[in-house]
Parts: structure tokens; sequence; C-alpha cells
């Protein structure tokens, strides 16, 4: 069967499970065709390890066989792994392939050569592609990298520039070169704590922020996690601020001790470039639309939830900004 021409057939679910090599779960939820969205336990080639998926989007291409998709966020500015050209969000929807990382037009998909092997050796030999990093459940604490950029750019505070420290105007909200961005973050990712980013080196300190935003982005598991997500965005919708910190505090107490390391250690620092908002311009308010939804993500990306929830992913992310004192 023609995989992307069956749409205009309307294939039964069973006939587009066999098409893509899988098997359906009893019951599936709604119409399986539908976004290519599937519920199955998969039964791909060797390449590609069994596993129970839920929403996870299978998908054969004709030149690289079936792989494994999620939807990738609309918050996430990228570039396709195919045609080259930027992904925006939903203008241009786009993939992730689970797998691999690698990153793609849904348009593209049908032309995507090569099996998830190929890309993966792809990246690791070219650092604008972004490396696999390690989520944060399996470390003892935060990150080392988190450290490192947060120093070197609280360091540069005393320089009242463009390319100046904790200071600069628009700090995380304006972007460095995205180049020297996805230079620096490729060797975060492979050198650790050892990474140049000096200004010797990087005079930019957007290129730091841009590195360390890029960072925490691509978590597998955002630093909120999925499991927490819906019960603080909850307390977000609560009256008062009073019962919201209340609310917070105890869920917050539920996280990973990674997770809660790594917020607890960018939150105290965002509330540092917040006290030079004279000079950056970059209060809670600001710094919250930039991280809300790096740090708070819905469960599977879903993206319609993630715009319905923005208001709510930015109030809370102020909360933990303005408060890192009291919940932490």
């Amino acid at each position: 069967m023609n995989f992307h021409d069956s749409c205009h057939g309307k294939p039964s679910e069973k006939t587009l499970a066999a098409s893509l090599g899988v098997t359906t779960g009893r019951n599936p939820r709604g119409n399986l065709w539908k976004n290519f969205r599937v519920r199955v336990c998969t039964r791909l080639s060797p390449g590609i390890p069994r596993a129970e998926v839920h929403g996870v989007e299978c998908v054969r291409s004709p030149c690289s066989g079936v792989r494994r998709f999620k939807n990738l966020s609309s918050q996430v500015s990228k570039t396709c792994s195919h045609c080259h050209y930027t992904i925006w969000g939903f203008v241009s929807p786009a993939y992730k392939c689970l797998d691999c990382g690698l990153h793609i037009h849904k348009q593209c998909v049908g032309s995507l050569e090569g099996n998830c092997t190929t890309h993966i050796a792809v990246q690791q030999i070219t650092p604008f592609l972004s490396p696999t990093i390690r989520p944060l459940i399996e470390l003892a604490q935060r990150p080392p990298i988190l450290d490192l950029c947060i120093v070197e750019i609280e360091s540069r505070g005393h320089i009242n520039t463009c390319h100046g420290g904790i200071k600069s105007e628009g700090l995380y909200r304006l972007c460095g070169a995205s180049s020297l961005v996805e230079e620096v973050y490729g060797n975060l990712n492979k050198d650790g704590a050892k990474a140049d980013v000096s200004a010797e080196t990087y005079n930019d300190v957007n290129i730091i922020a841009g590195a360390l935003k890029l960072y925490l982005r691509d978590l597998p598991s955002p630093v909120v996690t999925y499991e927490a997500y819906p019960q603080l965005i909850a307390a977000a919708r609560l009256a008062d601020e009073q019962s919201q910190l209340k609310a917070v505090c105890h869920f917050l107490k539920e996280l990973p001790f990674a997770h809660l390391d790594t917020l607890h250690c960018l939150m105290a620092h965002l509330g540092r470039v917040a006290q030079h908002e004279a000079d950056n311009r970059m209060g809670p308010e600001n710094l919250a639309r930039v991280f809300g939804p790096t740090l708070l993500r819905p469960p599977n990306d879903d993206p319609i939830l993630a715009i319905q929830d923005i208001h709510l992913q930015k109030k809370l992310t102020e909360l933990f900004i303005r408060h890192h004192h009291l919940l932490f």
C-alpha cells in the first residue's frame, strides 16, 4: 500500500496498522489515521526497539522504513534535517524522532533517507546538530553545565554593555548568533563543565544564555516533569497568591531531586537577573515569558494544551522567580 496516498481511501485501523508493521492495542483511541497518531505495541524492524507507545506517531517513509515520531513542541525553533529550512511552529508542523532525535517537517518525512543509526552518526560529528543529552532523572543533582553558564553570565555583570553580563539589556530575550549558540551547546554536551564559555572566546553573553536555554528546551523530560505539570497548573488557577504558594510548595516537593535542584538554582539566578531590571529590562514577568514554555511542558508536549496554558505557565514561572526563597 502507498502509505502517503492511502488517506484518500480512508483505510481501516487494521489496514493502516499492517502498512506500518504494527499491532493495535485492544481499545485504540479515536481514528488511528488522524494525525498518524497510534496507540500500539510496536512490532517494528530490528533497528527500532519494541516498546508500548502511547500517543506516539509511527510513520513509514518509502526511503527509511518505519520511524517513531512525536510532534515537535511549537515553542522550539529548529532546522529541518532534510530540507534545512527553519521549522516555524504551527506554520510548519514538524516531528522529532524518538530514537535518534532528528527534527523534520511533516511534509519532508516521505523523502527522508537513511535509518536512525545514520543520523546518530551524523549528529556525533556535526556540531550544529543537537547531541543526545541525559535526562535529569539520571543525575544525582543539577547538571554542572547549568552552574557553568550561570557563573559565566553573572561574572560578566560589571560590564554594562550590549555584550555584558547580568546587566545586559534583553538578557535571555535577545538571541545570540545561532551558529555560535549551537557551537557552545555542542561543546557543553561534549565537554560538560570543562567547556569554554569565556568572554575571550564568546564576547556576547547572549550566546551563553542562548545555549543554556537550548539545553533546557532539549531535555527529554522538562525541568518541571510531565507528571507534576497538571497539579502545578491547577495550583496556578487558585484565586489568591497565598493559596497558590502553599499548593506549589507542596507539589514541588514531589519532583525528583535533580529536577528540583535544577529549578531552584535557575530561579535563584533569574531572581538575581530581575534585581537588575533597571539595566537589563528583564523583570520577573519578562523572564517568565521566556522560560515558562521551556520549563513547563504539558504531557506528550501537546501543542494545543501548551497554547491554552501559556498564560498559566508564565504566571507559575513568575511565581517561582518572585518567591524562590520561600518555595525552595
